[in-house]
């Protein structure tokens, strides 16, 4: 019904459209929609609309998990933005390129995309600019720059007190709740869990969901009452992934769920869902989803590896872990593959008290 002449509103149908087919789990017909748009040369009038086209297909395939095709439209999307001086549309394009780089632990690219992100305020909303703060505070701990992200996400916080903006102070605050848990920091970490509403499950096709952090903070708790409200809370997010197709979601709550069941002493369910994740992960080179879930999780991949599932990848994601990862004062050596005839490492003994403080 809309008249040819008013592109931008043209040009948004035909991202809605494709984002109306993706969230009904049909990827192809939503990506169709999408390109004919960009091939629909009587509505692309300004560089905008090109844009904007580009970035509902890139984030198409981040929804899907399709790395490859996306880290090609988002480089396009990057220069379209460069070339026409769209500061907005070229901080997302930086921002679906570090989310990429980080996932598959690319972590200089990573942070270098997420600087340009958090480096230009004033210019973009501050939506984007919180996750692009929020993937830079984790390129940080993940490169071993702890106190970097501390003092990144402590400053962002205070810039969006002065502008009033008291939604994305939570998702700040559940930032520096992760990097809490980071340094074992469990009570912090459940002072603010307790204290936040995960409601409305809303942003959980972004980079950074606070409520995976929130379950993640329930799950070091591990108290049988803890556990049970992070099942709770899993079972929520996985029936609203799994209602509106999101892959990009779907991963870390299943990575999760494993770490839920294997607490739980259900060592077959935990599996059968870590392959499943497995599963998505592999075709995209996804590293760090498991990689940042800690020693538990290693110890569950390697398990999964005896078992013979995805042994190359699953060696691919070990290797990526810290040389020697520790849990509760014992020390994990992640081994690369172990040879057939020899039985896997035993956990050395337990720190002193002593090398604990140290």
């Amino acid at each position: 019904l809309l008249p040819r002449q008013w592109r931008y509103a043209y040009t948004s149908a035909y991202m809605i459209a494709g984002f109306g087919e993706l969230l009904s789990g049909r990827i192809g017909l939503a990506v169709e929609r999408i390109r004919r748009g960009l091939a629909d040369s009587q509505t692309l009038g300004k560089p905008q609309h090109k844009a904007m086209l580009l970035f509902g297909l890139s984030g198409a395939y981040w929804v899907d998990l399709n790395f490859v095709d996306m880290r090609q439209l988002a480089q396009q999307y990057l220069a379209v933005s460069r070339e026409y001086r769209l500061p907005e549309a070229t901080a997302v394009a930086q921002y679906y390129l570090g989310s990429i780089d980080y996932l598959q632990n690319h972590l200089l690219a990573a942070e270098t995309h997420f600087s340009a992100v958090a480096n230009t305020p004033y210019t973009i909303s501050l939506y984007w600019h919180t996750q692009g703060v929020c993937g830079l505070a984790l390129t940080y701990r993940a490169l071993g720059k702890l106190e970097q992200a501390s003092e990144l996400l402590t400053e962002f916080q205070s810039m969006l007190i002065e502008r009033n903006s008291f939604a994305l102070q939570e998702v700040v605050k559940a930032c520096q709740a992760e990097l809490a848990l980071s340094q074992r920091d469990i009570v912090e970490a459940i002072r603010w869990a307790e204290s936040y509403d995960p409601q409305p499950f809303d942003g959980l096709q972004m980079f950074y969901v606070p409520q995976l952090t929130q379950v993640k903070a329930w799950l070091a708790q591990d108290t049988a009452a803890s556990r049970e409200r992070a099942g709770n809370q899993l079972a929520r997010l996985a029936e609203i992934v799994h209602g509106a197709h999101l892959k990009s979601a779907l991963l870390p709550v299943l990575a999760l769920q494993a770490l839920l069941d294997d607490a739980q002493d259900q060592e077959s369910a935990a599996l059968a869902n870590l392959e499943e994740a497995m599963a998505l992960a592999e075709t995209s080179s996804v590293l760090r989803v498991f990689v940042d879930l800690g020693p538990r999780m290693a110890d569950l991949l390697v398990r999964l590896r005896q078992r013979g599932v995805a042994p190359e990848y699953v060696a691919r994601i070990l290797a990526a872990f810290p040389e020697s990862t520790t849990d509760h004062g014992r020390q994990v050596r992640i081994e690369p593959m172990p040879l057939a005839d020899r039985p896997s490492s035993p956990l050395v003994e337990p720190l002193t008290d002593r090398e604990m403080d140290v």
